[in-house]
């Protein structure tokens, strides 16, 4: 009597998915039954088209872990890290081909994607990046001269309140301002819903929109804002005015871009306000556009206005219902802590002190 080879428990369902690809199934509903991925059965019905039966059910697999260890995957991806810091790593066919050279055996897709995972990498969109953004050295160089600023106004106050008795200014405050376009242009945006069903969201393209200007302050929630038409300078002038009058007893470390109306030489700028602009392209380094994501994933997302006074009562309703707190949760960052406490006199505890010095 010949003893039949018994087959392993994965020959039985890749024959599975032959089968179910056979009666008339797509990858993506077999996928959804067997939890293979679709890429991984894609492959499977080319290698039996390719190779025949024989490389569906002689199970050839070796386990990963004993061509290299993990401490040998970990030197094995460190020759990929700077081209995927560089966004270049798009697919895993380089690291694949790589991979089998160095074993000197076949692989596939399949076994890079559960080594890339052992070791934490994901599959992640990059953040834009403009080729004209300032380097690393010149954005750690801006956070030290907005330290020496931050001291030397500081010591201005002083001085102010030493020479003009009459204008005595009580803080110093650090801002940080922008300006944002809200409007009736929707996009549908991601969210979560129950399993098989994909919601519908309204959407529209209606070219209406404002200008708001607004500047928050880190450090205690305060934050300011001025609804406009549009960015330029006799708007941001306005902007302005309107700041100096909501802090008259404060001078103002106002943190901006490098917009043409920001440094305009017709901008009026009160006495109590100093600009100080920060790295070109660096939006990341100013957290009012923390908040205006916030906002808009407040009151906006998967929606639609019927006017632009609409737009503009949604933005109110979505500013006033944020406190102090949640501002200074999304927009205080270590570096901005380290500014303030780079002055002597700094208080001990940033958030115990609701405005500063």
């Amino acid at each position: 009597m010949i003893k039949k080879k018994r087959l392993s428990v994965d020959s039985y369902r890749r024959l599975q998915v032959l089968d179910m690809r056979y009666r008339g199934k797509s990858n993506r509903e077999i996928s959804e039954d067997t939890g293979f991925s679709v890429q991984y059965i894609t492959e499977l019905v080319a290698k039996y088209i390719s190779e025949g039966m024989d490389a569906i059910i002689i199970d050839k697999r070796t386990s990963n872990n004993r061509r290299m260890s993990f401490s040998e995957e970990a030197l094995f991806l460190e020759e990929f890290v700077e081209r995927a810091e560089a966004g270049l790593i798009i697919t895993v066919s380089e690291i694949l081909k790589k991979f089998e050279e160095k074993t000197g055996k076949e692989s596939n897709t399949s076994t890079i994607y559960k080594l890339l995972k052992r070791h934490g990498w994901r599959k992640v969109k990059p953040r834009p990046r403009h080729p004209g953004k300032a380097t690393d050295v010149e954005i750690e160089l801006s956070k030290d001269n907005l330290k020496r600023k931050f001291t030397s106004i500081v010591l201005l106050k002083n001085r102010i309140n030493d020479r003009n008795k009459s204008r005595k200014y009580k803080n110093v405050r650090l801002m940080f301002a922008d300006e944002a376009g809200f409007g009736r242009i929707t996009d549908p945006a991601s969210c979560w819903a129950p399993p098989k069903v994909r919601p519908a969201v309204p959407f529209q393209r209606i070219r209406q929109y404002k200008t708001v200007y607004g500047a928050v302050s880190p450090v205690d929630g305060e934050s300011h804002y001025e609804v406009l038409d549009k960015s330029n300078t006799e708007n941001m002038s306005i902007f302005l005015k309107s700041l100096s009058e909501k802090f008259p007893d404060d001078l103002i470390i106002l943190c901006v871009d490098n917009a043409s109306w920001h440094k305009s030489t017709d901008l009026i700028v009160p006495g109590n306000i100093f600009r100080f602009y920060l790295p070109p392209r660096t939006p990341e380094m100013n957290p009012i556009e923390t908040i205006w994501r916030e906002i808009r994933k407040l009151g906006f997302k998967n929606k639609v206005f019927d006017s632009i006074d609409a737009v503009v009562a949604k933005f109110n309703e979505v500013v006033n219902s944020m406190t102090k707190e949640s501002v200074i949760f999304v927009t205080l960052r270590g570096w901005i802590e380290d500014v303030i406490r780079s002055f002597p006199y700094a208080p001990d505890s940033l958030h115990s002190c609701p405005l500063l010095l």
